[in-house]
């Protein structure tokens, strides 16, 4: 029964976050995280092509970050990335690093942005995930035009290209 709940909590609370109900999304991940047990549920991740806890700890982080807890969003996004190293799923660890990534841009703290960003995109290029790889190019693209580079507004276009590629919708426009 505990799988299915972990499951029925995120599979809530993935859609509640982008229709802007932070609250309820945040109660969702905070359920599937009193639920998650790493040696119990990792076992899962092939069917579900990423680990729960993982989902659960990062959407809580953006969640936390809309409603105003900057600080609490970021020791989420920090819990992900520990737990998705401790699994050693690669998958699973690109996603995490993304979630913190996108913390510290809403953050503005660009150094860490960056940083988080690399990493994502030098994980994703090896492990051959191209959303990610993608999606790391945007942030760090967008952590030198945040400082003023605009010569780095092409490389966010080409990284949602690559992002779109893979379906992804949140890309540039399509011609």
């Amino acid at each position: 029964m505990t799988w299915q709940a972990l499951v029925a909590h995120t599979n809530v609370a993935v859609p509640e976050y982008y229709q802007g109900r932070f609250a309820s999304s945040l109660t969702h991940c905070e359920r599937a995280i009193g639920i998650y047990e790493p040696t119990l549920h990792h076992g899962f991740v092939r069917a579900m092509a990423g680990d729960q806890g993982v989902s659960a700890l990062g959407f809580a982080a953006w969640n936390l970050l809309q409603l105003g807890r900057p600080d609490a969003a970021l020791a989420r996004a920090h819990e992900a990335v520990a737990l998705a190293r401790r699994l050693d799923h690669p998958f699973s660890l690109a996603y995490a690093l993304f979630f913190e990534t996108a913390v510290h841009l809403l953050r503005r703290d660009v150094a860490a942005q960056r940083e988080r960003a690399l990493e994502v995109g030098a994980l994703s290029e090896v492990q051959g995930f191209p959303l990610w790889l993608g999606l790391g190019r945007v942030f760090h693209a967008a952590a030198r035009v945040l400082p003023g580079d605009p010569a780095a507004l092409p490389e966010i276009m080409d990284g949602l290209a690559l992002a779109a590629e893979t379906g992804f919708q949140g890309g540039p426009p399509q011609s």
